[in-house]
């Protein structure tokens, strides 16, 4: 890592320096200029890289109040971890330590390190720091952890120091400065370490072309077996492959077959990465190597495993030549690098698919973007399973890579989840499901089933977790490609549907944020409306009051007046209150014995006046014997008065009101039917909704009542509806529970009116 990457990425709490240093930071500072010195020698000689790194934390012990230090690297090969602890330290500090080292790499290179194993014992720092170090500061605990890279290539290894106090910005500079020359030095030494490896293979070639014995020739083999890498070599001019070593079979997972010549190189099946065209025998680099002399280095190719999966190594190859610069000999190295690859390609995609989820807050277009992009690089087939804000499941996405499944890709989107699928399980669970072979799945459920017969062979299932709730499920599929998934790819998947949770989540958010700001303005609007002329009145009768030297009965009037207003006002605060409790779902409801024609004729009475104002027809009908339901009677005579005065307000001079107890299925349903205008059917749906009002009508009262009279039915674990043709009429329904048992009336009994 550069300087100046480095000073972007300072970690928080180190402390800034002095402005003006004094002469015991010049002190320290030069102290630490001779120690960075003293490492650069160390680097410049490098040779065993234990013993190096072991001289380095003795320097820098020397100046920093060390705790720990963990060491990691990671090479072609195995990774290496060496571990330093003061004598001080105790083991559950080292292990808090291992912890921080082993999460914080985790987080830079995307996969795990271990630091537990019988490898990993931990050394005493060298140095007298090591022995002196006192646990004074034991609670003023300081981790650094630094990557081993250089310039913009992987990170392969870190440093982490612990130290007893927090590193100020001069220690984080001259540790910085010690691990970015560490990093240089075993880059460098990497390189020499590969070139020294490419060396002894040409070596190893020009002996197997002077080998004239069988023993001779085994003794080679032995040599290229130790190599990290897969080695070929083969004869010019045919080709012939001489030797390869156990690697490169390892690579192939097969038995490289010596003495074919470059014609049958074709059985090897290689591909272009950038238009998977396959490679003619004479294309592979060991076949030009040894034609045309060409050297190549670090070639891409995509190649078939015996086992049909599909990976990606990296080949290098160069001729061998005589002393008199005739080719004798090729020779071909490479490394399978497909988890590289794939990480690469995963980084790549959680990289768009970020910046398409971002780009807007309708979520279901850029979820199905991202569902999209998801095919093929992540597998064959992505669809997507959402959970509604009301518990209904909604398949929002398919596609698949195979333009010939597109029938299939219909289907599997009309297709509900069933009980027993993989997608039910997750949403039930919440947790990630991998299925590499999609056999082994449960063949009950007809979504994998059919699934199953398209040709779908590898499954992975996440789900969309909000904070709250699970949103949905996201599945993978491979099919065509052969691809079976790992626990690498599980990982990943679960990456993605975090971010897809994230998306849905906020843009949710949103939606109730613009929701709740419609609410608030018609909130406004409502009582700044209803409020303003009761609010009125009560004003100018009131400075009536106070002027006028009216007689008793004007006056009489006027107080009836404010009373009138002041009620008008009170019963609006009533129902925005019961509103409010009603969403926040804290309305009570204290349920006793009720008769049902009580009720009815209860309402009747309390609305008979407005009724008479309009010289309207109040009718009751009720089963001859009575019937009683298990109600808060204050509440449910609300919910009538509430329809009632409705049908008034609707219904014409002259008109019928009848309002009706009837038993069905075990509980009483209520009506109220007028002779009124009717509703047209685009509005049905809509008027329990809070503050609503008909278009073709003049605002008449809040529109809170039936908003109301469904939340107290719901209350009831009742039902309510509205039937209604325009012109002829309405009908407004609701359910409440029977009473007991022997609350039923018997079948046929005769109606009261």
């Amino acid at each position: 890592m550069s300087p100046e990457r480095r000073k972007k990425s300072r970690l928080p709490g180190a402390r800034e320096g002095p402005a003006a240093p004094g002469p015991e930071a010049q002190a320290r500072a030069y102290l630490r200029l001779r120690q960075l010195y003293e490492i650069s020698k160390l680097l410049t000689s490098f040779e065993d890289v234990e013993e190096t790194i072991t001289a380095i934390v003795g320097l820098v012990g020397q100046t920093l109040p060390l705790r720990s230090v963990i060491f990691i690297l990671e090479s072609a090969g195995p990774s290496r971890t060496i571990v330093w602890k003061a004598d001080a330290e105790s083991e559950e500090r080292l292990r808090e330590a291992k912890a921080h080292a082993r999460g914080s790499y985790s987080y830079l290179v995307r996969s795990g390190v271990d630091l537990e194993g019988d490898g990993h014992a931990a050394r005493t720092l060298p140095g007298p720091l090591g022995k002196d170090l006192r646990p004074e500061a034991e609670g003023a605990t300081s981790f650094v952890l630094l990557p081993l890279v250089v310039k913009h290539r992987p990170i392969f290894g870190a440093l982490q120091f612990e130290t007893a106090p927090r590193l100020d910005e001069l220690d984080l500079v001259f540790v910085n400065a010690v691990v970015n020359q560490l990093a240089v030095a075993l880059d460098r030494q990497a390189a020499i370490e590969a070139k020294q490896a490419n060396a002894e293979a040409r070596r190893a070639a020009a002996e197997v072309r002077e080998a004239h014995t069988e023993a001779e020739s085994s003794w080679l083999k032995t040599v290229l077996d130790r190599m990290p890498a897969g080695v070929i070599i083969g004869e010019a001019p045919s080709g012939k492959l001489l030797l390869a070593n156990r690697q490169a079979e390892q690579v192939w997972g097969r038995p490289i077959v010596l003495g074919a010549a470059t014609a049958e190189y074709g059985e090897y099946r290689g591909f272009h990465p950038e238009d998977g065209r396959q490679y003619e025998p004479e294309e592979w680099p060991l076949a030009r190597s040894i034609a045309k002399g060409e050297i190549v280095t670090e070639e891409e190719i995509d190649y078939l495993r015996s086992d049909g999966t599909r990976g990606t190594m990296l080949v290098s190859s160069a001729p061998i030549e005589s002393p008199d610069l005739h080719i004798v000999s090729g020779i071909e190295t490479f490394h399978d690098i497909t988890h590289r690859k794939q990480v690469e390609r995963m980084l790549r995609f959680l990289a768009e698919a970020s910046a398409v989820l971002a780009s807007s807050l309708d979520y279901r277009v850029t979820v199905a973007a991202v569902v999209r992009l998801a095919v093929p690089v992540l597998g064959d087939a992505c669809f997507l399973d959402e959970v509604g804000e009301h518990g209904e499941v909604r398949r929002l996405e398919v596609v698949f890579a195979d333009p010939k499944l597109r029938d299939l890709a219909d289907r599997v989107r009309l297709l509900a989840p069933g009980s027993q699928s993989p997608q039910a399980e997750v949403l039930k669970s919440g947790k990630p499901l991998l299925l590499a072979e999609l056999a082994d799945s449960d063949p009950q459920d007809p979504g994998v089933g059919m699934l199953r017969a398209a040709g779908l062979r590898s499954m992975i299932v996440v789900p969309l977790l909000s904070p709250l709730q699970n949103l949905g499920a996201l599945t993978f599929a491979t099919a065509a490609s052969g691809r079976r998934y790992s626990s690498l790819d599980l990982a990943f998947a679960e990456e993605i549907g975090r971010r897809a949770a994230l998306a849905i989540d906020n843009a949710r958010l949103y939606q109730h944020a613009k929701k709740a700001t419609r609410t608030r303005d018609e909130l406004i609007a409502v009582v700044s409306h209803d409020l303003k002329n009761p609010l009125a009145t009560i004003v100018t009768t009131a400075e009536l009051l106070a002027r006028s030297e009216a007689p008793d009965e004007k006056r009489r009037r006027w107080v009836e007046s404010l009373r009138r207003s002041a009620d008008a006002m009170k019963h609006l605060i009533e129902d925005l209150l019961d509103i409010a409790r009603i969403e926040a779902g804290r309305l009570t409801i204290e349920e006793q014995r009720c008769a049902a024609g009580a009720l009815l004729a209860e309402a009747l009475d309390l609305m008979q006046p407005l009724a008479q104002q309009k010289r309207l027809r109040l009718e009751k009908q009720v089963p001859g014997r009575e019937i009683y339901v298990r109600c808060d009677r204050p509440r449910v005579l609300r919910v009538l008065s509430n329809l009632i005065g409705n049908s008034i307000k609707f219904t014409s001079e002259g008109g019928a009101i009848t309002v009706r107890a009837d038993l069905v299925d075990r509980a009483v349903q209520f009506s109220v039917t007028d002779t009124g205008s009717g509703i047209a059917a685009d509005e049905l749906p809509h008027i329990f909704e809070r503050f609503w009002q008909a278009r073709k009508t003049a605002r008449v009262g809040a529109g809170l009542g039936l908003a109301i009279a469904k939340g107290i039915v719901d209350a009831h674990r009742g039902q309510i509806w509205a039937e209604s043709e325009a012109g002829k009429g309405s009908t407004f329904s609701f359910t409440l529970p029977l009473g007991d048992r022997e609350d039923a009336p018997p079948p046929n009994a005769p109606r009261q009116k």
